[in-house]
């Protein structure tokens, strides 16, 4: 069941990791004005590369039969977790950006946002992250993965109340898509 499960995992992965190279090479193809939600969205399709690449070999050194090394399944799973950070907290950015924020404040929000950043990544470093390896499993739990999990969800919830506080915008049409 486990060895089932890691697969689908990787296939998921997989196909991610090719959806986001195309998309990522489709965008970078065409010239735009790089404002700040162009920069932002550049960043975000490259760290949604380097997370799935880092998922990608997390689930693979997951199988008791490649890997028993339980610091290098701890650090990767940390690198996987930052990567994670870094994508939601450039996602929720990107969100304020083309909802919320007018364009003379948005380094100051860029600056509060690199410095939680520091901080997540900080915390994924520091907290523990428990790896328990079976002969059919590899279970990682810990601290670590709670906090980025709890971040993960703070910054969704972010997204959501920007989308709900402009949503007059969203009903006329006002955004401009990313092409």
């Amino acid at each position: 069941m486990f060895l089932q499960n890691v697969q689908v995992f990787l296939v998921l992965n997989v196909y991610a990791l090719i959806i986001i190279i195309i998309t990522s090479i489709i965008y970078f193809k065409k010239e735009r004005q790089m404002q700040i939600e162009d920069i932002t969205y550049s960043k975000l399709l490259v760290i949604t590369i380097l997370l799935s690449v880092s998922g990608i070999f997390l689930g693979i050194i997951v199988n008791p039969q490649i890997s028993t090394d339980i610091n290098l399944i701890c650090f990767v799973n940390k690198v996987y977790l930052i990567f994670l950070s870094l994508w939601i907290m450039i996602l929720t950015f990107y969100t304020f950006c083309i909802s919320l924020i007018k364009n003379d404040n948005i380094f100051k929000v860029r600056k509060l946002f690199k410095i939680i950043t520091i901080f997540n990544i900080a915390m994924i470093l520091l907290l523990p992250i428990t790896v328990k390896i079976g002969s059919q499993n590899t279970i990682s739990t810990g601290w670590s993965i709670f906090y980025t999990y709890a971040m993960f969800g703070i910054g969704f919830l972010c997204q959501i109340i920007c989308i709900v506080i402009d949503r007059k915008n969203i009903k006329k049409n006002i955004y401009q898509f990313i092409h």
